[in-house]
């Protein structure tokens, strides 16, 4: 995709080739979208600091506008001519109405409007049922940057309580599913949930008699 100064209209329309993991549009003074092939897209800014190429990350589009964006950019481009690297004053960089802190419950959104059309609706119920009752009470309001695996653990360990161990297994795939799409997103950087291999209880299997 050609480089050039962005617009709303080519911000929604972006995605990324066929052959191609993700791609890069940029629109100006370092500021550029990320489009993956899992179809999320985020914001980032690439700079110099003395000797040293870095990159910033504003939040993912269009929860995070065009117009939000580039004035995070300015702000960031105004640092560095101040000696200060805009890394080490993200919340200075940030803009105050771009709401940049994407909660669990609404990455699981994402994650649903972006990967749904793959699911069935049998699916895609249970999903929703499951992470309505057993982990979006708990986690739903927390930004899914600020997750870890005892996080989700504790959330795990109350299903077990229960007696439920095949479910306490199906929410934490839930929860990979969408930690794992919010990598893909820009959103953090490693899934919490690969920790957790082995965490859980196994999953109890009920044999029925053999008929004789």
């Amino acid at each position: 995709m050609s480089d050039g100064l962005l617009t709303d209209m080519r911000c929604r329309k972006a995605a990324c080739p066929p052959d191609k993991k993700k791609t890069r549009i940029t629109d100006g003074g370092g500021l550029f979208l990320m489009v993956t092939a899992a179809g999320g897209k985020y914001w980032g800014m690439a700079y110099r600091m003395p000797g040293v190429r870095r990159e910033l990350s504003f939040g993912t589009y269009p929860k995070v506008s065009l117009k939000e964006a580039r004035q995070m950019r300015d702000r960031a481009r105004e640092m560095i001519r101040n000696g200060i690297d805009p890394r080490d004053a993200r919340d200075m960089v940030a803009a105050p109405s771009a709401g940049s802190t994407t909660t669990f419950a609404q990455a699981f959104e994402d994650y649903l409007q972006h990967r749904g059309r793959n699911l069935t609706d049998r699916t895609l119920r249970e999903m929703r049922s499951r992470m309505r009752c057993h982990a979006l009470p708990h986690i739903g309001d927390t930004p899914i940057s600020d997750i870890r695996p005892d996080t989700i653990l504790a959330v795990l360990r109350r299903i077990e309580r229960g007696g439920r161990h095949h479910t306490a297994h199906k929410v934490r795939a839930i929860i990979g599913r969408v930690m794992r799409f919010a990598i893909a997103s820009g959103l953090i950087d490693t899934d919490p949930t690969a920790s957790l291999v082995g965490a859980l209880e196994p999953e109890r299997v009920t044999h029925r008699a053999t008929l004789l």
